[in-house]
């Protein structure tokens, strides 16, 4: 199963939530899972190094490595190739780069487009289905892809309802119920290189990465059959 997290806009929480997602389906399933970044900024990669440090080793099996689509292009069948120790492949997309869009719709199963409740980031999430709606010619079938809403934050109240409300109308059922709220443990867990589940098992934001993870492998496993 190949899932990427792709959205044309910076700071949606794309590495956020494709590491906490990695490290939820590694609690649950006992299995390693693989990132490839296909950021040339190294955001999952960066992540990966500071948790090669943490001593104890972590629990939870993640290996990330980096993927320079833009000097090679892999179709999904060498990846899933390269990657056949791993049920579970996650792809970290970049910020602002069609071509490396593009390389994660042809590598993928399904595409995730994280979207935070702002303007900025709902233009973002549409122009990256731009790009999904207009495949390279190499994709012969439509990508599946969902939206998943992340950063919500309760405290800005009608605001904040409102961009979600937005969300759901304009994607309605390729938007995820579960969401993924504005909380420092999500912060706190990248910076030590670790997932939520490994910071607080039974924090908020682990309470938020269970169903939202939950619901990507249904789609994604859906979409692979």
């Amino acid at each position: 199963m190949i899932v990427s997290f792709v959205n044309l806009k910076g700071g949606s929480g794309k590495t956020t939530l494709c590491v906490n997602v990695a490290g939820e389906i590694a609690r649950v399933t006992k299995q390693r899972v693989l990132i490839f970044d296909l950021d040339p900024l190294h955001a999952s990669k960066r992540w990966y190094e500071i948790r090669l440090r943490v001593r104890p080793p972590p629990k939870l099996e993640i290996i990330v490595s980096y993927l320079d689509v833009k000097k090679y292009l892999p179709t999904k069948n060498e990846i899933r190739s390269k990657s056949a120790r791993y049920p579970f492949v996650l792809l970290d997309g970049a910020a602002g780069d069609t071509h490396i869009s593009n390389a994660a719709l042809n590598m993928s199963d399904l595409v995730v487009i994280p979207t935070m409740p702002d303007d900025l980031t709902f233009n973002g999430t549409e122009k990256t289905l731009e790009v999904i709606k207009t495949p390279p010619p190499n994709v012969t079938r439509p990508v599946p892809w969902i939206v998943v809403i992340t950063s919500y934050d309760q405290r800005i109240g009608i605001a904040h309802d409102y961009e979600r409300n937005k969300i759901r109308l304009a994607w309605q059922e390729r938007v995820l119920t579960p969401v993924v709220r504005e909380l420092a443990a999500f912060k706190e867990a990248m910076r030590r290189g670790l997932t939520v589940v490994e910071l607080e098992p039974n924090g908020q934001a682990a309470q938020d990465i269970r169903p939202v993870t939950a619901a990507i492998v249904r789609r994604a496993n859906a979409s692979a059959r």
